[in-house]
């Protein structure tokens, strides 16, 4: 027996005389999880235990009156994945919790379903689906893409009779017993339904064709020829084509090889429009210029000039990026304009790159035996020479067909010692779906601020101009959907990170306006990171760090010491003005904390290193705050005496700060001890 904590309690004391008793307990079983839900103060608190290890595993609360009416169709339904908490009450609305600390990550209105039965993630928790009753005949079942598109797909199956013992969950996969006791996926016929729709559309659309590329050398600035950047376009959008842009890595020293695409060109009178893609070093991006002779320069978009409508970067390592390691095209194909976007036809463009293998023998060598870096890339560069040399061998025998070709190439590939191969197909859906564009965005500010720290920009004021310019691009396109789509901002930076990309690209403002700019909840605290990411942020220290969350990566990232003499903290080799965006996360996670106590758990791993890195200010200045003390009753107290000095005393040992760890196992009765 056990002390089941009150919530329960009092839920199986009053279920027993229900006639629909056993029904409702299913409907809080998921798997090894318990669910135990309750309204105080207009709230409903979601506690949801292990079965398995008697415990507590997160708290979640929705605000809400009780007493507002509500048309309760279907028990509460809740599904728990590796980090998520997915909760309705069985009508249209769902509700996404962060498993760790019970904040919301996401909500959504199905207007398309009037009841929900079931609710499980699928496709390594990326996608939720959805299984409920519509307004036609039969089960409605809906999967709603959570991190790669935002979309929802629906599509409708045959009623299952008894849909309680009919379905089964096991491994991310639903299973139905027929009435002929036939198992079946219905997962799998849920995909196979919408795979059909998908194919019978891009059959009525038209498939991928090859163009009519012409390509010809592009010119510089002083009109002079430039051998290395290539220009390519398809007879079929335009006869003559003049890139809007030539050369936007401004980090490369000399010159470098790049390619340019006509993705859209189009002249009505004296309106003119283009989309150029190039592809450059390290970097693929896609400019934008409209200019019409009729208007003034202020009513065009960028009065005029071309201006950065995508990004996406390689993140090679600033050491290994040079011009054996650069981006080379495999392929790149067009084809016909599916409706899907009004101006710009599909297209793909597949990249490929070396980088260095990760292995003892090129990276953990040490003292006599360490190789000098010039040799290993000269290594390097002799591997790519051989393995390019044998893949043009290969795709010039006649003798043997596409198949072994891609078979002969795999094995060239993988038998490499010094350096691995990477691959990188790029699409319209990638330019036009803003969940991709977003991502590689924020990625794309890391990258470029690793190369802005090197010294080969720092003395040079036209390249740090043009690097400052394309900085300034990323930054409003990730401005822009942070501004218009802040819910799914958060779902992605839940997924993805995005907060991290800001910091390490130092990206002061844009975390500011994510932070305070408006009512909307953009960011939640996380110590827990997907799984599969990488956890180690590869700062530039000589010490082994390692962050754990936003909020320790903010402190290691602005790092200071203190300055004995002036009485004042400086980070090395940076501006003061930078470490306030640690200021600006511990005036976000306390601000929010009054609320739910969750917003804390981020802060309270922080706190030793505030002192340790000479933030003592802002961590005095925290302890003020409400959440850990009532203003109106310690505002005249320093916050060194919110614990009563006699504590500290009898405790001793001069430590100014204790925290207490609640319990959240479930204990064992005294007659059962």
């Amino acid at each position: 027996m056990f002390d089941y904590p009150t919530i329960i309690r009092r839920e199986f004391d009053n279920w027993h005389s229900y006639d629909g008793c056993m029904k409702r307990l299913l409907s809080c079983i998921y798997r090894k999880y318990f669910l135990a839900t309750q309204y105080k103060n207009d709230a409903q608190s979601l506690e949801v235990y292990d079965l398995t290890k008697m415990r507590l595993e997160t708290t979640a609360k929705r605000v809400e009156d009780k007493n507002k009416f509500v048309k309760q169709y279907n028990f509460d339904t809740f599904a728990v994945s590796r980090l998520q908490l997915c909760f309705t009450r069985g009508i249209r609305y769902i509700r996404l919790f962060y498993m760790e600390n019970g904040l919301q990550v996401a909500s959504r209105n199905f207007n398309e379903i009037e009841i929900i039965y079931s609710l499980e993630f699928i496709d390594n928790d990326e996608k939720l689906l959805i299984i409920g009753k519509g307004q036609e005949e039969g089960l409605k079942f809906v999967i709603w893409d959570l991190y790669d598109t935002g979309k929802v797909e629906s599509t409708m199956l045959p009623s299952v009779k008894n849909l309680d013992t009919c379905l089964a969950r096991t491994s991310g996969n639903i299973l139905q017993v027929d009435d002929e006791g036939k198992v079946k996926s219905v997962l799998k016929r849920i995909e196979n339904e919408l795979e059909q729709r998908n194919k019978k559309n891009l059959e009525e659309l038209g498939i991928i064709i090859e163009p009519l590329l012409e390509k010809f050398k592009g010119t510089k600035l002083n009109g002079d020829p430039d051998e290395s950047h290539t220009v390519h376009f398809d007879q079929n959008i335009i006869s003559n084509f003049k890139p809007i842009v030539i050369e936007k890595e401004p980090w490369v020293l000399g010159d470098y090889e790049r390619n340019s695409y006509c993705l859209y060109h189009n002249k009505q009178g004296t309106k003119t429009e283009i989309l150029q893609i190039i592809v450059c070093r390290s970097t693929v991006q896609i400019w934008h210029q409209v200019q019409d002779d009729s208007k003034n320069k202020d009513d065009l978009p960028n009065k005029g000039e071309p201006f950065l409508e995508y990004i996406w970067t390689n993140r090679i390592p600033v050491n290994q990026e040079r011009e054996k390691t650069r981006l080379r095209i495999e392929k790149f194909e067009f084809g016909l304009n599916d409706g899907l976007h009004d101006k710009l036809n599909d297209f793909l463009l597949k990249v490929y790159w070396y980088e260095r293998k990760d292995d003892e023998e090129n990276t953990k060598k040490k003292g006599h035996a360490k190789k000098e870096e010039r040799d290993i890339i000269k290594e390097e560069n002799d591997e790519i020479d051989k393995i390019e040399q044998k893949i043009i061998e290969i795709n010039e025998n006649n003798e043997i067909d596409d198949i072994e070709k891609g078979k002969r190439k795999e094995e060239i590939i993988n038998n490499s010692v010094k350096v691995k191969r990477w691959e990188k197909k790029i699409m319209r859906k990638d330019i036009i779906e803003n969940f991709r564009a977003v991502r590689h965005a924020c990625k794309a500010l890391e990258h470029l601020n690793k190369r802005y720290k090197n010294k080969n920009l720092a003395d040079n004021y036209n390249r740090v101009h043009k690097y400052e310019e394309i900085d300034s691009y990323i930054r409003h396109i990730i401005w822009r959907f942070v501004k218009h789509k802040p819910k799914d901002f958060m779902l992605l930076d839940f997924r993805y990170n995005f907060i991290k990309s800001l910091i390490l690209g130092d990206s002061n403002h844009l975390i500011k306006y994510t932070l305070f700019g408006g009512d909307e909840i953009r960011h939640i605290p996380r110590n827990i990171l997907w799984p599969g990411e990488n956890k180690d942020n590869k700062l530039e220290d000589n010490e082994e760090i390692k962050p754990g969350n936003n909020m320790e990566l903010a402190i290691y990232h602005c790092k200071v010491r203190r300055l004995p003499a002036l009485g004042f903290a400086r980070p090395d080799g940076r501006e003061l003005k930078d470490t306030i965006i640690v200021a600006y996360f511990l005036e976000y996670y306390s601000k929010n904390a009054t609320d739910c106590a969750g917003w804390m758990n981020t802060i309270s791993r922080a706190i030793p290193l505030l002192f340790k890195y000479n933030y003592d200010d802002y961590a005095r200045k925290l302890f003020n705050k409400e959440c850990f003390a009532d203003q109106n009753h310690f505002s005249a107290q320093d916050p060194d005496e919110i614990i009563p000095m006699e504590y500290l005393e009898r405790r001793n040992h001069n430590i100014k700060f204790r925290a207490f760890r609640p319990m959240t196992l479930t204990m064992i009765s005294g007659n059962h001890r």
